[in-house]
């Protein structure tokens, strides 16, 4: 009768995923089985050992729906084991914790005889007198949930009342993985449990890049004088215009032979001169009030950090 799921096991072992700790751990329970199945009274307790063992496995069994089957079959297994054994608190307790895990599921009771389907039904009706509570899980993140190493919803619906074990990974790999263990102790209750439970880190913030000035400080000062230079210049060559050379009478032909001629020079000498004097200075109080803004924001921090 117990061939079948016995045969299942055994070939689990060899196709069982993840890594070697994983595939010794599911190899474990293979054994226990095949020894509880020779001596129940004896052997149960090795199997109880080896179940509770691979069940630390959480993020290989997310992945691996056959050894999640094998775990419910080998929980079943051991609940025979200890009722022949004469343990029924045991025998509860083990049934029990099947029953939370596999809400609403059909299990394979036929395989394990009679007394065992009399007495899971016995426990289902207990379980169900004393009510149901809910598991709710609030992941900042995509999440992927165990609850006793069975997928579940974030939001679990009725479960019935009792301890559940309780794994949560994000399912990018950007926060570590959590174990808790919940308590659904009164009817109708809802345990929430967060994820990440420390909540998410702080983002961190690029600081804005600092703006750089259009010329050196330098280059803008010099364009400046050079322009004032230039207007001082054109007025100076317009101050000379249509005098005497030699400093004579204008009016004057034989005592002023030739006369200063700078109207264009000095006109042009003042406008280019004007240009660059604007342009200087108006790249020069740009450029020193985005300094001082720069300043004013790393001052901000400074006194942001020291506080």
């Amino acid at each position: 009768m117990l061939l079948e799921p016995v045969i299942a096991a055994v070939l689990l072992s060899f196709l069982a995923p993840g890594g070697e700790d994983y595939r010794r751990a599911v190899t474990d329970v293979d054994e226990a089985n095949i020894a509880v199945n020779r001596d129940p009274e004896a052997n149960y307790p090795q199997l109880a050992e080896a179940l509770e063992h691979l069940a630390q496995y959480e993020a290989e069994l997310g992945e691996d729906v056959d050894t999640r089957e094998l775990l419910v079959l080998s929980m079943l297994n051991l609940a025979r084991a200890q009722l022949l054994a004469g343990d029924a608190a045991a025998a509860a307790e083990t049934m029990d914790e099947v029953l939370r895990a596999t809400p609403g599921q059909s299990l394979p009771l036929e395989r394990f005889g009679p007394t065992l389907a009399e007495f899971h039904d016995e426990r289902r009706a207990e379980l169900e007198r004393l009510g149901t509570a809910e598991i709710q899980v609030e992941c900042e993140v995509s999440c992927q949930l165990l609850v006793d190493e069975q997928p579940m919803a974030e939001e679990s619906g009725p479960l019935y009342l009792g301890t559940y074990r309780v794994w949560i990974r994000a399912t990018d790999g950007s926060v570590p993985a959590e174990r808790h263990e919940i308590e659904l102790d009164h009817a109708g209750g809802v345990e929430v449990v967060r994820f990440p439970a420390a909540g998410l880190p702080p983002v961190e913030k690029d600081e804005p890049a600092v703006r750089q000035r259009i010329l050196p400080r330098w280059a803008e000062l010099g364009v400046a004088i050079f322009g004032v230079g230039a207007v001082v210049g054109g007025g100076v060559a317009l101050a000379f215009d249509g005098r005497c050379t030699n400093g004579g009478d204008p009016s004057d032909p034989v005592g002023c032979p030739s006369l200063f001629e700078s109207t264009g020079a000095g006109l042009t000498a003042i406008g280019l001169g004007g240009v660059l004097a604007l342009t200087g200075g108006v790249m020069l109080v740009v450029d020193e009030v985005r300094v001082g803004r720069n300043r004013g924001q790393q001052l901000s921090l400074a006194w942001t950090i020291r506080f």
